[in-house]
């Protein structure tokens, strides 16, 4: 945007037009004066407000900018907006075109390595399992010769053994004979002693077993005679309860025929003092003499 200044000396065509402020210096002065002001205070304040008006539109003229020129710009800033994004699409295309090239590049070198390392791997495994395979055969090989040098060992060591064992076994067996039998004497020896000891032992408590029960025997007639002279005691005693009994038995007996007898004579009595009664009074007198005795007996 170019400074206020320069715009007079752009084309006729280019410029805009100059702006004129149309003031009524006429209505000011008449309104002043209409205001209270005279017309000399009001041609003074006309001249000073168009002085300042006319000051104000100088500045405004040259710190503010005309439309067309707002334009211009606005159509210039729009127009390099477009050549910039236009650039920018092509840069952009381009060096995508690149980037893909690079990757193509990037991948064709990916897949020879590749290639090659995975010959190079091949390779290398099949080395590995050929020294593995000459490593196993040559370890077979020594398995075999240690085995058979074992083996060897094996078979003068058992002989060594066997001739050395033998002479052992029969020491050792004669040293078992001569144990076992010295085993066997002390055995019968044992059994005699122990087969005597038995016998004693089953004597002692036959013996034993004897004195118990005829010591049983014994208690067993004492309890027997205890219990004869107790079923005696009990019997005498049975006997003599039996007899009170009777005794008592008899007392009562004796007892209801004297009181019958004095009843009686009671009745005859009265017959001979008073002369014969209702039988009604007969019966309850016969009965209070009854009643009486049996007092008498209980008492």
């Amino acid at each position: 945007m170019q400074p206020p200044e320069n715009v007079a000396q752009q084309h006729p065509s280019m410029s805009p037009p100059p702006y004129e402020h149309h003031f009524d210096s006429y209505s000011l002065v008449k309104q002043l004066e209409e205001g209270g002001y005279t017309p000399q205070q009001a041609v003074t304040s006309m001249k000073a407000i168009r002085k300042l008006l006319a000051k104000n539109l100088n500045v405004a003229q040259q710190s503010l900018v005309s439309k067309s020129d707002v334009e211009n710009e606005t159509y210039l800033f729009s127009a390099a907006c477009s050549e910039l994004n236009t650039e920018v699409k092509n840069n952009r295309r381009i060096a995508e075109e690149e980037l893909r090239q690079q990757r193509t590049h990037l991948q064709h070198e990916v897949d020879i390595l590749t290639q090659s390392l995975n010959q190079e791997v091949a390779t290398l495994n099949d080395t590995v399992k050929g020294m593995y395979n000459d490593r196993k055969q040559a370890v077979r090989e020594e398995q075999k010769a240690m085995d058979s040098a074992i083996q060897k060992i094996s078979y003068k060591i058992s002989i060594d053994l066997t001739s050395d064992a033998k002479t052992d076994i029969e020491g050792v067996r004669w040293i078992l004979i001569w144990r076992s039998v010295l085993g066997i004497i002390f055995m019968a020896i044992m059994t005699l002693g122990t087969l005597r000891l038995a016998t004693y032992e089953k004597q002692r408590k036959q013996e034993e077993e004897r004195v118990r029960k005829a010591e049983e025997g014994k208690r067993r007639a004492e309890e027997a005679k205890q219990r004869r002279e107790e079923e005696k005691q009990r019997r005498k005693e049975e006997e003599r309860r039996r007899k009170e009994q009777e005794d008592a038995r008899r007392e009562e007996e004796r007892r209801r025929q004297e009181a019958q007898e004095l009843r009686r004579q009671e009745d005859e009595e009265e017959l001979k003092r008073y002369g014969p009664r209702s039988s009604a009074s007969d019966g309850g007198s016969a009965a209070k003499a009854v009643d009486d005795v049996e007092s008498l007996s209980a008492n």
